[in-house]
């Protein structure tokens, strides 16, 4: 019994390794896809819990006292004509269209994403969350923007998804208000 404590006491380091890189392994994918902007596997990685929630604003103002200006402002961005035809979208779709409405509305974004640099700085927990800090550099007209990001994460079957990063947040905040 004794041996088996020391045991799981040297192993303890390996499962925060393991966990660590786990992280670090999403936000390397996530940098991938958003480099090519794959955003089919960009909705891959966000957590089911944040595609649910963003899904569900979107539904709760097409069906708010507000919803014909919100099928008027929103049916748009995710190519749909109807609320019906909405919500038969599953969250990742919603996600991938509405991050490849984006692009058809600023596509010199494509080139930002394809110059842009990320590197990896640090990752810390707390509970279910874990909080990947990364710096992303965009050349924009010659000269690189850095951005100091904190994205946070949670961990569902056992692997590491993104949640919405706080300017995701901000849209929700803004659609809420909106309609």
């Amino acid at each position: 019994m004794k041996y088996f404590y020391i045991f799981s006491l040297l192993l303890l380091p390996l499962a925060s390794i393991a966990q660590e890189s786990s992280i670090k392994s999403t936000m390397n994918e996530y940098g991938k896809a958003l480099k090519v902007y794959d955003t089919k596997r960009m909705a891959d990685l966000m957590h089911p819990d944040a595609l649910k929630r963003f899904k569900k604003v979107i539904q709760n103002a097409l069906t708010s006292e507000r919803s014909e200006k919100a099928k008027k402002d929103l049916l748009p961005m995710f190519a749909v004509e109807s609320i019906q035809d909405f919500e038969k979208l599953s969250e990742k779709e919603v996600f991938r269209r509405s991050s490849e409405f984006i692009v058809y509305l600023k596509p010199e974004y494509i080139e930002l994403f394809k110059s842009s640099t990320i590197t990896f700085v640090d990752e810390s927990y707390s509970g279910n969350r874990g909080f990947a800090v990364y710096n992303i550099g965009i050349n924009f007209n010659g000269k690189v923007i850095k951005q100091h990001v904190v994205q946070q994460m949670k961990r569902h079957d056992d692997k590491w998804f993104l949640l919405l990063p706080e300017e995701a947040e901000a849209s929700i905040a803004a659609i809420e208000n909106r309609y």
